[in-house]
């Protein structure tokens, strides 16, 4: 099920407060012209009807895609993780509105900022794997930090529209784009598969800190 309510919200640019949808769970079954919005990262783009400003407006957002087998929960703070954590340890749980249930098959994650939601949701939507692309991106900022060791990378992204693409958003707002082959997402899934089964036991979080423990721990062991 999706639970949405409506609530108040102050325009940075003009101050003025208007109402705006939001949306506490998002089921993609259920509401997926929401969910696509989700996917094309204008859900938390709203617009000022008063001074007609677009911001973006973060919220904590839990999104179940039933197909992918997925839940995906966007906190606010370390509190909303550990929420989420025990959330997922009463499951199944028909009392729950949002509690699927096949739970043995389902992936369960958490992210910090709307772009990682999008991001993850449409990984997912794929039939990707995104410790796997983790992997990829951590490789590709790695290669980009070795040859231009004065560049400062804040944020890596994968861009899932055709060419796909990982995007290396750099300080100053440079943004560098580097092609992922579908051969070498194919090479890393299968040369890292074990060391991605075994750093995945009990983590929600998988982001470029999860990816860099990964390869850490599997150069040690070839050394």
């Amino acid at each position: 099920m999706s639970r949405i309510q409506t609530t108040e919200t102050v325009c940075p640019s003009c101050k003025e407060e208007f109402p705006f949808t939001m949306w506490e769970a998002l089921n993609s079954s259920i509401h997926p012209e929401a969910a696509a919005d989700l996917m094309q990262g204008k859900l938390f783009r709203l617009t000022c009807p008063h001074c007609q400003k677009e911001h973006t407006f973060a919220y904590p957002l839990l999104y179940t895609d039933m197909d992918s087998a997925v839940m995906i929960q966007l906190v606010a703070d370390d509190q909303g993780a550990d929420d989420f954590i025990e959330l997922v340890s009463r499951l199944p749980d028909e009392s729950l509105y949002f509690s699927p249930t096949n739970v043995d098959n389902y992936r369960y994650r958490i992210v910090i900022d709307p772009n990682e939601l999008t991001e993850k949701a449409n990984i997912f939507r794929l039939g990707l794997d995104d410790r796997v692309i983790e992997l990829c991106k951590y490789m590709a900022c790695a290669g980009v930090a070795n040859s231009y060791p004065n560049v400062t990378i804040q944020r890596v992204l994968l861009s899932v529209e055709p060419p796909r693409e990982i995007l290396l958003f750099l300080e100053g707002g440079s943004i560098i784009k580097l092609p992922l082959p579908a051969d070498m997402y194919s090479d890393v899934k299968n040369r890292f598969s074990y060391a991605i089964e075994a750093f995945s036991e009990g983590q929600y979080t998988i982001d470029q800190d999860w990816a860099m423990k990964v390869l850490t721990c599997r150069r040690r062991n070839h050394a």
